[in-house]
């Protein structure tokens, strides 16, 4: 009887320490877990985004030859049923399989709602990419599972205008290196300007939303880290830059002498902070 007993015991013992054991494993997993996955998504969003910078940079040769096919003046964002250039303009509804719908001559219909930068844009893309389906180029991985407004059929872009550029003539451009023309948003979206006022020419008018930040004066709470430290910018030039959120996360400051709104503006910058963040994106032609 007494050795049965001790078999019991021993058993319960090696039967709580098995437990204890699992439970020590199963901690560990979970502390992995939290600590990787992180790690792991800012990898990912690292790692797709020269596939942003790719797309950006086709945008920004599409900009060049609508410009110059249009008289050097950039493209509108207006509805049909409106007065006046407006922040959202929805794009044309896809068929029934998600596709472009066209034309009886088998070309693409467009402007259903309005004429807009981005289908304005679509022709240029596709003599670009040589593809029948220009949306491919507007979408960057890393954005394409959410959309403005929620559960929008025409949703199909990720990038915003800049809306101080809106009908304007590429001449009022003083520096074409510096000046933001598109921007990422966190989101697929239809065809959005950012932003969502007009503030050229005047210190009265602080420019609404310009960049991609932790919240969106129309979408809300938003994700500006979608490339690990960052966001992309496409400037006037064609260049393309991983811009961190310590360069957009600031209120923007207007420079009374140039009479343009920038990310960050200091007379005379104190440090090497403010001197590499002083006036490095302007807003505003």
């Amino acid at each position: 009887m007494h050795s049965q007993q001790v078999a019991v015991s021993h058993h319960h013992r090696n039967h709580g320490s098995w437990l204890v054991n699992l439970l020590v494993i199963a901690g560990i997993v979970i502390i992995l877990a939290a600590v990787l996955l992180p790690t792991f998504k800012h990898s990912t969003g690292c790692n797709m985004g020269s596939n942003c910078q790719s797309n950006l940079k086709q945008i920004g040769n599409s900009f060049k030859m609508y410009l110059s096919d249009w008289n050097d003046t950039f493209p509108t964002n207006r509805r049909w049923n409106g007065n006046g250039i407006v922040s959202h303009v929805r794009l044309t509804t896809p068929d029934a399989h998600g596709n472009p719908r066209v034309n009886a001559d088998g070309k693409p219909i467009r402007y259903e709602f309005g004429p807009n930068w981005v289908e304005a844009l679509y022709p240029y893309v596709e003599s670009l990419t040589k593809s029948t389906d220009a949306t491919s180029v507007w979408k960057c991985v890393v954005t394409c599972e959410k959309s403005y407004p929620e559960d929008s059929r025409t949703a199909a872009v990720t990038y915003a205008f800049n809306r101080n550029l809106v009908e304007k003539n590429e001449k009022i451009v003083r520096s074409s290196a510096n000046l933001m023309m598109v921007r990422e948003m966190d989101r697929m979206v239809d065809a959005e300007l950012r932003p969502t006022n007009n503030s050229t020419w005047t210190s009265r008018r602080p420019p609404v939303s310009p960049f991609l930040t932790s919240r969106d004066c129309r979408i809300g709470r938003t994700e500006a880290n979608l490339h690990g430290h960052g966001s992309h910018i496409l400037f006037v030039d064609g260049h393309v830059k991983l811009i961190s959120l310590n360069y957009t996360s600031m209120k923007p400051k207007y420079d009374n002498v140039q009479r343009q709104w920038f990310n960050f503006y200091k007379v005379k910058p104190a440090n090497t902070i403010e001197r590499t963040l002083n006036m490095s994106i302007a807003i505003t032609p």
